[in-house]
């Protein structure tokens, strides 16, 4: 039991049981206004603070989905920007790319004709050497018949003078 139970016996001692049964009926029936009154008031400050909290939630979702939309934003066209870089870049290369097959194809064909020049340079100098060889050989010839001709002039002379001497003698 409580306090208020203890006066309730207290009073109902005094007053006797239909007192007691009146006086409870007032007290409930007092107390029962005020407590669905002071229900009542709480169910309206619930109410207030209710929509202050979905005002102030709504409110953070929006600002949430603004901030994330900016943000998503921000990455789109960071992400286009990106791409827009990579497609340059990828046109600078294609570009150099084709340079170089271009370059690469110039310098093949620069190759072969210095091959084939060095291939006739070759065969010029033998072709060269052959006729140096030839020359060489018939310079050697020709001195050869010279210097044979001159031994047989000089045998010849020689013998012509020994048989000049022989006539002498």
């Amino acid at each position: 039991m409580n306090i208020s139970d203890n006066k309730v016996i207290v009073l109902g001692s005094i007053l006797g049981i239909s007192g007691l049964l009146t006086l409870y009926l007032t007290f409930k029936n007092s107390s029962k206004n005020k407590i669905i009154q002071s229900l009542e008031q709480e169910v309206i400050e619930l109410k207030k603070q209710k929509d202050i909290f979905q005002k102030e939630k709504k409110q953070e979702i929006e600002n949430l989905i603004h901030q994330q939309n900016v943000e998503l934003e921000n990455v789109l066209k960071s992400k286009a920007t990106e791409q827009t870089m990579i497609q340059q870049e990828m046109i600078r290369l294609r570009k150099r790319e084709t340079e170089l097959e271009n370059e690469n194809t110039s310098q093949k064909e620069e190759i072969l004709n210095l091959e084939n020049n060095l291939t006739n340079l070759k065969n010029q100098f033998s072709e060269m050497m052959n006729k140096l060889k030839n020359v060489q050989q018939d310079s050697l010839q020709k001195l050869r018949n010279e210097k044979e001709k001159e031994i047989n002039n000089l045998l010849e002379e020689n013998k012509k003078l020994k048989e000049e001497l022989q006539k002498l003698q």
